[in-house]
């Protein structure tokens, strides 16, 4: 579309500026006319190429206001939505494929730890994962042995001492957790009795 108005307004530039300053400037012929257009579109030669006709005549602002209404706050804003709305709908299926994936690679790592396919992995499976974690992944923040066995509580929703597939794909989730500790007794006996 906005091919077509550059197209139409510079054959229209080239009719109505014949034989004038404007026309033997920028409007000689239809390729200088949609080149003039083009560069109208990018605010980089206006309101400049509109001033020797404008001054000539003050209806010929009308061609170019027009054009500039239609080009510039019409068109180039659905170009400008179109674009946004590709790059939204792109950052959503990179979304949705790295859920897929994290949860696709949780689930070949559950099966790998579950080697006798009972469908659950005990707690010592878990904590051996945590100290490897630890050793050999420094990307990964150093776990204390109260923060594991707490990761393992929060892991353990059905409280069985055993981790199942679907909690176990909360995994990513639960070591993005952060924990403070707190000063007073009271807060230590109370962490103390959670994660014994």
């Amino acid at each position: 579309m906005l091919a077509v108005l550059i197209l139409f307004y510079g054959w229209c530039g080239v009719v109505v500026f014949y034989n004038s300053e404007q026309g033997m400037r920028d409007f000689s012929n239809l390729i200088e006319g949609c080149w003039t257009m083009w560069i109208c579109v990018t605010t980089a030669n206006y309101p400049d190429v509109m001033m020797p006709s404008y001054n000539e005549n003050r209806l010929s602002g009308l061609f170019f206001v027009s054009y500039m209404i239609l080009s510039f706050f019409l068109l180039m804003n659905l170009i400008l939505a179109s674009v946004v709305n590709a790059y939204d709908e792109t950052i959503q299926q990179r979304k949705r494929f790295r859920k897929e994936n994290a949860l696709d690679n949780l689930t070949r790592a559950f099966y790998l730890m579950d080697p006798h396919d009972t469908g659950r992995i005990d707690r010592s499976t878990i904590m051996a994962l945590f100290l490897i974690l630890n050793e050999d992944y420094p990307e990964i923040r150093r776990l204390s042995n109260d923060e594991t066995k707490l990761l393992f509580a929060i892991l353990d929703k059905s409280g069985t001492s055993e981790i199942s597939l679907t909690e176990f794909q909360d995994f990513g989730n639960v070591m993005l957790l952060e924990f403070t500790k707190e000063s007073g007794t009271e807060n230590a006996n109370f962490l103390h009795s959670f994660v014994a």
